[in-house]
């Protein structure tokens, strides 16, 4: 068996760290449309499926239809609900009133961004600084723009601009050293992310960021950086899992076992971002089991959390089956590679099971 946990690696650290200020909050509800044209008891009858916050926001607006403000505060409320078409409708009515605030114009950039309409983000960024040349939040949100589009010149020239206005913000020298990693340049970005964390003791992302570069270098101040993350958050699912990771990597199967544990034994939403660690994470403690203590039977329990979480899990139907394999037990091991192919056709390693199996006993 060849499959590594450097592949789920590689997954986890796929994250969406290089847009933090756009990151949205998921939340449900169901809306309504606002319709000024309603009578006053009809608006209180549209707005009672809505969230109170955009319930009372809409009411306020029927009253005074006019105050680009309260537009703005439902566009950004909508936003937050990922609702994106309501949002844009009222940011474009609160600018409609009043086209010279450049905070309406970075909030559009938000929507825009979350749309996937990067041009559109862009421009509506330019335009909040044109309007406010020493706005720190447009300017920064313009370089991670920048940094998602792999610009990197035009990156370091908007931070170079915040410095100058601020050179105590830590987001600077964050976004410095993510935009170094990107580059490859490991050494600016760990000196990078170090000032970050010497300005914001309690900078989450710079101490995960600091513990995932050192870990690639199996350097063990990843564990330090690691739990400095989880004095900030403890018991965080994300760096539980990496500093399991870290352990697992370099050979310390007990704690990578006690520090994954401490990840499935917690209570996560399907719906929370970090649920995604908890699957991973029981399914390297199928592979240390199978693969390092050799435990055949704790294995299998653990594939079958992680496929029960996931029921597309390729890998781990594979491993469990693998882990059948071993104990001799065909009729298992043959249903798993089975279904493995069934997921992914002309899956490798489930091929070559499938033919150990026809070959036992000839």
């Amino acid at each position: 068996m060849k499959y590594s946990t450097i592949a789920i690696n590689k997954l986890i650290y796929k994250k969406k760290y290089a847009v933090l200020i756009f990151c949205l909050l998921v939340l449900f509800f169901i809306s309504c449309k606002h319709n000024s044209s309603k009578t006053s008891e009809g608006v209180k009858s549209a707005v009672e499926n809505l969230t109170p916050e955009i319930a009372n926001l809409t009411l306020q607006i029927n009253s005074n239809p006019k105050n680009p403000e309260l537009y703005k505060k439902r566009a950004i409320a909508y936003l937050d609900l990922k609702k994106l078409d309501e949002a844009l409708l009222d940011i474009n009515r609160a600018l409609s009133i009043d086209s010279s605030r450049s905070d309406y114009y970075a909030v559009r950039s938000d929507i825009y961004f979350s749309m996937g309409k990067i041009t559109n983000c862009r421009s509506s960024l330019e335009k909040a600084i044109a309007l406010s040349p020493e706005d720190k939040e447009s300017l920064l949100k313009l370089a991670e723009l920048h940094f998602y589009l792999k610009e990197y010149d035009n990156t370091f020239k908007l931070l170079d601009k915040v410095a100058s206005i601020d050179k105590n913000d830590a987001r600077v020298w964050f976004m410095r050293g993510i935009t170094y990693k990107d580059m490859g340049d490991t050494a600016r970005a760990i000196k990078s992310l170090m000032e970050a964390v010497q300005i914001d003791e309690n900078y989450y992302d710079a101490y995960l960021y600091l513990g995932i570069l050192h870990a690639a270098r199996k350097n063990p101040l990843a564990v330090d950086f690691y739990k400095n993350a989880l004095n900030v958050k403890p018991n965080s699912p994300e760096i539980l899992y990496n500093l399991g990771l870290f352990y697992q990597e370099t050979g310390n199967y007990d704690k990578a076992i006690q520090t994954y544990t401490m990840v499935t034994t917690q209570d996560l939403n399907p719906d929370d971002s970090q649920y995604l660690f908890l699957k991973h994470s029981f399914y390297n403690l199928g592979y240390v089991n199978l693969q390092y203590t050799h435990l055949y039977r704790q294995a299998i329990k653990y594939f079958t959390y992680a496929v029960s979480i996931d029921p597309m899990y390729v890998e781990a139907y594979y491993n469990r089956g693998y882990s059948y394999e071993l104990l001799g037990d065909v009729i298992n091991a043959r249903k798993d590679y089975e279904k493995s192919l069934q997921l992914r056709p002309n899956y490798e390693l489930a091929i070559q099971g499938l033919n150990r199996l026809d070959n036992i006993g000839k």
